[in-house]
């Protein structure tokens, strides 16, 4: 017992002896709650990883599908067409067989005919006799003929009515009796974009924030939803989840950091406290945007459509721990002794108003997806928060 009792006098004298060990445990303990959450988050990212990419398979078996069905649908109209213009050929082939063939035009004559005009007349009768199947002649041509005839040959002025009108007898031409087959019906071509008022998507996101001290890029993804409400203008609404590490040497500028960061000091009997220098400091940030807009589609007929689009975004600062390091090399003689002294703090959440998007971007359609790429500028007009460049990626479903 009494090595026992040595022992556990001599841990106990340790821990009185040993300088801020209060503090010590206190940093242990923000640093198991800091894996823990990191521990979840990443299980969150991996779940989150794994639906994305049932997403795409599933969006990718339901382009598939929808081709197919595209596929087989223009084969169907194709068969359907050919088939209706073969019944109206086989009906038309009936119908021609069944009609009279075309008689031959008897002439009248001469000697049935009481003739009481000179050799004048009976030279100038058969060219009014001469029948003209291409060129039929209306009622009043056919006046106008004989008005003309009858100056030029006075002497059929007096030719009897009956042989003006076996004179005007114009046989019908055979054109009309033939039966020219129906033009082919070419299946209706489908239209090249599938029209639709409401679009969902998913989006992927990289931003570079501006400055940048020490801050890791921006990366992080969200749901989108647009509506076509006039011609080629479109409101739009999306929710993201964004996430950076930083790794800093410095103190980050209130943009980036607004609570008052921790100090060390280096405290001397007889002398004022020395502040000890920052060594690193670590952490990781989650922010969420909300954003409602408009868009405008450039109406270009192009294998790439541009568009324009401007949006006011809410941003959302989630609480995060900021692991501070402080370093102080004691003096003498090599090798130098360091001390490190950790501090952590977490930071409590706040919404940011006001932030303004402007961006550019470039759209793929087909007839139920469009893919787009595009590149955004995040203004805040205000010293309080950072700036962003955004480079987003987004796939949408046609609803």
């Amino acid at each position: 017992m009494r090595d026992l009792d040595k022992y556990l006098a001599e841990q106990l004298g340790e821990e009185d002896s040993f300088p801020g060990r209060e503090a010590n445990w206190r940093t242990l303990h923000y640093r198991l709650e800091a894996a823990a959450a990191r521990r979840t988050t990443l299980y969150w990212q991996i779940a989150s990883g794994m639906l994305l990419l049932l997403l795409a398979a599933l969006g990718w078996q339901s382009f598939l599908f929808f081709k197919e069905n595209k596929r087989l649908i223009a084969r169907l109209s194709a068969a359907e067409t050919a088939l209706s213009a073969a019944v109206l050929r086989a009906d038309s082939l009936a119908q021609a067989s069944l009609l009279p063939a075309p008689q031959k035009t008897i002439e009248p004559k001469r000697s049935a005919l009481r003739w009481r005009q000179t050799d004048v007349a009976e030279s100038a009768l058969p060219a009014l006799l001469t029948p003209s199947p291409l060129s039929p002649l209306t009622t009043e041509e056919t006046a106008t003929k004989a008005e003309t005839s009858a100056e030029e040959t006075p002497a059929l002025v007096s030719t009897p009515e009956p042989l003006l009108r076996l004179a005007s007898i114009r046989t019908l031409p055979l054109r009309s009796f033939i039966h020219m087959p129906p033009a082919p019906q070419w299946p209706a071509l489908l239209p090249r974009h599938r029209e639709s008022r409401f679009w969902i998507g998913l989006q992927g996101s990289i931003g570079v924030p501006t400055p940048r001290p020490g801050v890791s890029l921006m990366q992080g993804a969200g749901l989108g939803a647009e509506y076509r409400v006039l011609g080629q203008f479109w409101l739009t609404g999306s929710a993201e989840w964004i996430s950076y590490d930083v790794r800093h040497t410095n103190y980050l500028p209130s943009a980036f950091y607004r609570e008052n960061p921790p100090q060390a000091y280096k405290i001397v009997l007889g002398k004022p406290p020395v502040p000890y220098p920052l060594h690193d400091v670590v952490g990781n940030q989650r922010l969420r945007f909300l954003s409602a807009g408009l868009r405008y589609r450039v109406p270009l007929r192009f294998w790439l459509r541009p568009s324009v689009h401007v949006a006011y975004t809410l941003g959302q600062v989630a609480p995060a721990i900021y692991n501070y390091t402080f370093a102080d090399t004691l003096p003498g003689p090599p090798p130098k002794k360091v001390i490190v002294f950790t501090s952590p703090q977490s930071t409590s959440a706040y919404t940011v108003p006001g932030l303004w998007r402007f961006g550019v971007a470039l759209e793929r359609e087909t007839e139920w997806w469009t893919l787009r790429l595009g590149v955004s500028r995040q203004e805040v007009f205000r010293p309080d928060f950072y700036d962003t460049w955004w480079v987003q990626g987004s796939i949408w479903y046609k609803w």
